[in-house]
């Protein structure tokens, strides 16, 4: 019997659970910390190789709570975003204030509980204030555990909400024969691509806006890039003419996608940097 549970939570897993993969997630944690300067740097440099060993905690979590499954990733088209469109390049989304203020509003109305069969849409931009309001919280009290699980989880939701395909219900694949996209783009593509490994963080100017809201606005970037990673999966270099291809070419370059997956990991350190920052400039760590 214990061998058929285990075999059965592996199996789970496997096919529940997505997200960059640990090599991904290690190497946006490390940039952002090499990022950090003054008091930040000071009060996360004791603490920060074990903030990244714990970096893939919340996929841990997820193997076992629904509810943590669906802090990482946000269905746009539940909200009113079109479906990626393999056919042509994205536009520049709207990321105003205005229109990410009515989304996060309809994220905090999506019952907690789905009927039946759908696919819950996720809760990302609101896992992402309440791990910030923790973090905070942590640093006030100088509390080092707490600080290492709360700095941990932050990175590996801001670093999810850069991975296009956790912006679309269409997280793998357009069509059934694409299934297999997901853990291509965000493991093997790092794996095989040394490319596609991030470098440097991308600088990030400070913001002041609710982390929910930033979230937000990094998870439209990501939803107007998904169409480039199917596309390219569909044998499109960019993107596909009409009709759309009927079998998967299963090849995502080190050129195209690998370019795409380094950049979004950069720009994913160098968001968590300043809010690692901002979290200790607002728990008063400044002196």
């Amino acid at each position: 019997m214990r061998r058929f549970f285990g075999f059965t939570l592996l199996m789970f897993s496997a096919v529940t659970v997505h997200a960059w993969g640990g090599l991904g997630h290690r190497l946006a944690a490390d940039l952002a910390f090499k990022t950090l300067k003054g008091p930040a740097a000071k009060v996360y440099a004791p603490l920060s190789k074990r903030i990244v060993d714990h970096v893939m905690d919340p996929d841990e979590r997820a193997h076992l709570d629904r509810t943590e499954r669906e802090r990482h990733f946000l269905d746009l088209e539940r909200f009113g975003v079109p479906v990626p469109d393999v056919t042509k390049a994205a536009a520049t989304p709207d990321t105003s204030v205005k229109r990410r203020q009515k989304m996060l509003d309809q994220v905090r109305a999506t019952p907690a509980e789905m009927k039946g069969s759908a696919r819950h849409p996720g809760t990302l931009p609101l896992a992402l204030d309440e791990t910030y309001d923790a973090l905070v919280a942590a640093l006030k009290a100088k509390n080092d555990d707490d600080t290492i699980r709360y700095a941990a989880d932050l990175l590996h939701y801001v670093t999810d909400a850069h991975q296009p395909l956790h912006a679309t219900d269409f997280h793998d694949g357009i069509a059934g024969f694409q299934k297999g996209v997901h853990g291509a783009f965000e493991t093997e593509l790092l794996d095989r691509c040394a490319d596609a490994r991030p470098s440097k963080a991308t600088a990030e100017p400070a913001s002041k806006e609710r982390p929910s809201l930033v979230a937000l606005t990094v998870l439209l970037e990501s939803h107007a890039l998904a169409g480039q990673v199917l596309a390219e999966d569909l044998g499109c270099p960019t993107v596909c003419g009409k009709p759309v291809p009927k079998t998967r070419a299963q090849g995502l370059s080190c050129s195209g996608s690998g370019s795409l997956a380094k950049a979004r990991l950069e720009l994913a350190a160098g968001r968590t940097a300043a809010l690692l920052t901002r979290a200790v400039e607002d728990a008063g760590r400044t002196k």
